[in-house]
């Protein structure tokens, strides 16, 4: 496997860490709040037996909504519509990990290039109608010579996810820190090491409580909050570049 441009019949689908980035981030933010609405109610409701089917197939599916530029509603994962797929959906959900797991079995990395492989089928299955076999077997066809691409591109905005978080939760530990030495002398650690249990315990309240932990907390909150958007943007980039109406690959990497 091998990184480059991929022509469908004469068609190039040149998608790079950069397109997938830009386009990734602005369909994002650009559908920032109905995809806040959309998690909003899916954690409200998924405790609701069958109902609950019906939304994750429709959360699973937004991405290829967005990769139109449709407008998302909020309340458009309660279509009865995408129960209708519940069937097939076990099904796919089935193959798909097993799958996987076979592959892991064989040395961890048979399973990550699966998953890859089979990166878009859940949205051909609903998006394109596709019965399982024929969404595993299309989205092993359209991630050929994107696999890499895909990967990385993921694996940057996750670390940068992570980097952030890690910002916001010094900026919270921090603060903790601050508080306890202008109240101990000392930090919270330092109270638990002398053995002062008690005390430590309220340092660890009292940090908690502090304006500083509290703007950490909100900052943390707020990441989440837009990287779900960002990160479901990804995927409708992704698939974007991936899905054509052509069939048959010639390799030009």
């Amino acid at each position: 496997m091998r990184g480059g441009a991929v022509c469908w019949l004469g068609k190039s689908i040149n998608m790079t860490i950069n397109t997938v980035f830009k386009g990734g981030i602005s369909l994002g933010i650009k559908n920032f709040l109905p995809l806040i609405g959309v998690v909003i109610l899916y954690v409200l409701t998924c405790w609701i037996p069958y109902l609950n089917v019906g939304t994750t197939i429709a959360l699973v599916a937004l991405p290829a909504a967005m990769s139109r530029g449709e407008s998302i509603s909020p309340t458009e994962i309660f279509d009865s519509k995408y129960r209708k797929n519940m069937g097939n959906f076990f099904l796919l959900s089935v193959f798909y990990f097993f799958g996987i797991a076979i592959g892991v079995l064989f040395g961890i990395i048979p399973g990550i290039v699966l998953s890859y492989s089979w990166f878009i089928a859940f949205l051909l299955l609903v998006d394109k109608e596709l019965n399982p076999m024929q969404a595993l077997a299309e989205s092993n066809q359209k991630t050929y010579g994107h696999k890499v691409t895909i990967f990385l591109s993921f694996l940057l905005l996750g670390i940068l996810y992570f980097a952030l978080s890690m910002i916001a939760g010094m900026i919270t530990g921090g603060s903790g820190d601050w508080l306890a030495n202008e109240t101990y002398g000392m930090t919270c650690n330092e109270l638990l090491m002398y053995g002062d249990f008690e005390e430590y315990l309220n340092c660890k309240s009292m940090a908690r409580l502090s304006s500083f932990s509290i703007v950490g907390t909100l900052m943390s909150v707020i990441l989440f909050l837009l990287y779900v958007p960002i990160q479901l943007g990804f995927q409708a980039e992704v698939y974007r570049g991936l899905t054509t109406e052509n069939s048959g690959v010639s390799e030009s990497e």
